[in-house]
């Protein structure tokens, strides 16, 4: 297999597959993915139901264990490595449905992120959390300034339980960020989103990028996708069919076949 490069024209490679593939006993779910994130830029992944997407993600971040390929991180392959392991190499992420502690404040829920590259434990009674001085003002300010990123800094002591469903999408993220990853990964973080949410979501993606972060975003809304994106990647049936610019990949006829059908 040949090596991919850990350096491109442009900008340094954050994130490299090759060849990785994901397999269910007889089914295969991912064939082969070999694709190439730059830090500072993000790259939409697009692609029909079905197409792998998710177990993609799964498989970067930990929680699913990819059965061949290479999954690299600015030198370093994490495919054998566990979620936590992962998250302490600097890989964040949010899932497609917001996962929240329902009985924490918004500002509670993102200060678990500050313990997901951390060695300090997290104890837990009752479902009160319960923190010890300086450690406490640093995740607390961390989470805060998290919060303002994502337009929620006059929601920080508000209950999850309260919170509608925009919301909760961006608290995720803000927790995410907490964990102040070098890669982030997004799964469908637009779904359920207005016009305004979208908005806020994209000028967060730019500044990030801006400050030199590796973005992969998983995305149906192939506009916000193409608008927000440096570089897209298809991907159909568990392996990548077109990577590039936003315009010039969905124009690809082999692009137009996979979304029609044909």
């Amino acid at each position: 297999m040949t090596a991919v490069s850990t350096k491109l024209t442009g900008g340094e490679i954050g994130l490299a597959l090759e060849g990785v593939t994901f397999s269910i006993g007889d089914l295969r779910i991912l064939t082969g993915v070999t694709m190439q994130c730059r830090s500072g830029q993000v790259t939409g992944l697009l692609g029909p139901n079905g197409a792998g997407k998710t177990t993609l993600l799964n498989c970067i971040s930990g929680l699913y264990r990819a059965t061949g390929g290479r999954i690299v991180v600015e030198h370093r392959e994490l495919q054998q490595r566990r979620c936590y392991q992962v998250a302490r190499e600097g890989v964040g992420r949010t899932f497609q449905t917001p996962q929240v502690v329902e009985e924490l404040s918004v500002v509670e829920n993102v200060m678990l992120g500050g313990q997901a590259r951390g060695k300090q434990r997290l104890f837990r009674d009752s479902l009160a959390l319960f923190w010890r001085g300086s450690e406490e003002r640093r995740l607390r300010s961390t989470a805060e300034e998290c919060l303002e990123l994502v337009g929620l800094s006059g929601a920080a002591s508000k209950p999850v339980a309260a919170c509608n469903h925009i919301e909760r999408r961006l608290i995720e993220v803000a927790r995410t960020l907490c964990s102040q990853p070098q890669i982030l990964l997004l799964d469908e973080p637009c779904a359920g989103m207005g016009e305004d949410g979208r908005a806020v979501l994209a000028d967060l993606l730019r500044k990030l990028a801006e400050k030199g972060m590796t973005i992969l975003l998983v995305e149906h809304n192939v506009n916000f996708v193409t608008t927000v994106s440096d570089q897209i990647a298809v991907l159909d049936r568990g392996g990548v069919i077109a990577q590039g610019h936003p315009q010039q990949v969905i124009a690809n006829p082999l692009v137009i076949a996979a979304y029609l059908g044909r």
